[in-house]
């Protein structure tokens, strides 16, 4: 099956994606590549400045990899939940998370549900991608709360449903919530939106496929 889309490559979820999706939302496995320590559940272990407990992964060079949060504590400048799982890169970088409920993330309600959905971030700690828990007005732009079909069907629409950033904080991707007119140009509800760093529609986006509400 052609796989019918109007985003550029950089925003088309691949099959994996959707796989994973799929396999996440309640599995609650992370796969390691390292040394991995189980402690009990009421423990707290320091690992590297992360209150951890329970599951502990590490790297091949040692470092920490993914952890849950024992207590509530703050990451590249945002205060997560305890019960947060953590994901950090070989190089200590803090890259992602699973949020175990809903949390407003700079400003973006967030949606958790234990291993189901992956908040992303840059290396410089602003958001990457984010699914939202409701529908919300980001930097002038209705954007569509998450929907977990839109994600599955990607190749029959070609929109992902995530709400993606640029490392500056700017939107990047987002699905419109209503009819929404940007730069002149008139949008259904449903459409996809993709801008550039600066703010500006990067890419001509069609959504004569979406049906009026």
């Amino acid at each position: 099956m052609k796989c019918k889309t109007y985003l550029p490559e950089s925003h088309q979820p691949t099959w994996c994606f959707v796989f994973a999706l799929l396999v996440t939302i309640g599995s609650g496995e992370v796969q390691s590549t390292g040394r991995t320590a189980v402690h009990p559940a009421d423990e707290i272990i320091e690992v590297q400045g992360i209150s951890c407990t329970g599951r502990i992964e590490y790297h091949t060079n040692g470092k920490l990899r993914f952890c849950s949060l024992a207590r509530e504590d703050a990451l590249s400048g945002q205060l997560l939940p305890a019960g947060t799982g953590v994901h950090f890169r070989e190089d200590g970088v803090f890259d992602w998370c699973f949020l175990q409920e809903d949390t407003k993330i700079q400003g973006i309600q967030s949606r958790g549900d234990g291993h189901g959905f992956m908040t992303e971030f840059h290396p410089n700690g602003q958001l990457k991608v984010a699914y939202l828990a409701e529908a919300e007005v980001i930097q002038n732009i209705p954007c569509a709360k998450f929907r977990f079909l839109s994600a599955v069907f990607w190749p029959l629409h070609g929109k992902n449903g995530r709400t993606s950033f640029h490392d500056n904080g700017r939107l990047s991707y987002c699905e419109l919530s209503k009819k929404y007119t940007i730069e002149g140009q008139r949008f259904r509800r449903g459409a996809a939106v993709i801008f550039d760093e600066n703010g500006k529609l990067a890419v001509e986006t069609r959504d004569d496929d979406v049906p009026e509400p």
